[in-house]
C-alpha cells in the first residue's frame, strides 16, 4: 500500500544537475517504510535502461519540515537526445506531507 508519485522532468540541453531536493513533512515512522522516499532517474531513449541520478529521504518522523539533499549527483549532464528524465517520490502514512522537489542545475 501507499503511494507513488511519477513526474515527467525537463531540465535544458548540456544542463549540468547540481542538487536534488526533497520538501516534506514525515509524520509518522508506523510504515513498512518510514520515510518519504525520492528518487531522480533518466531513461535511455533507444532501449529504456534505466539510471539512478540522486535519492534522498526524510530522516524519520518530525512535525516540522525538513530539507533533504542529495548533491552527489550520478550522469549530471543533461543529455535530452539520448535519454527522458522523471522524478519518484513513493509514502504510505496519510501523516507523510510531500511538498515538493527541487532540482538545481547550472548552464
Amino acid at each position: 500500500y501507499g503511494v507513488k508519485m511519477i513526474a515527467a522532468v525537463y531540465p535544458p540541453q548540456n544542463a549540468t544537475v547540481e542538487s536534488f531536493t526533497l520538501y516534506a513533512v514525515d509524520g509518522t515512522d508506523s510504515c513498512e517504510v518510514p520515510s518519504i522516499n525520492a528518487w531522480l532517474y533518466r531513461v535511455e531513449i533507444s532501449n529504456g535502461n534505466l539510471s539512478l541520478m540522486a535519492v534522498t529521504a526524510t530522516s524519520g518522523a518530525s512535525p516540522f519540515m525538513q530539507e533533504r539533499v542529495d548533491s552527489s549527483i550520478a550522469y549530471a549532464t543533461v543529455s535530452n537526445l539520448q535519454y527522458r528524465y522523471f522524478v519518484r517520490v513513493d509514502f504510505c502514512a496519510y501523516t507523510h506531507d510531500f511538498y515538493s522537489i527541487s532540482i538545481d542545475y547550472s548552464e
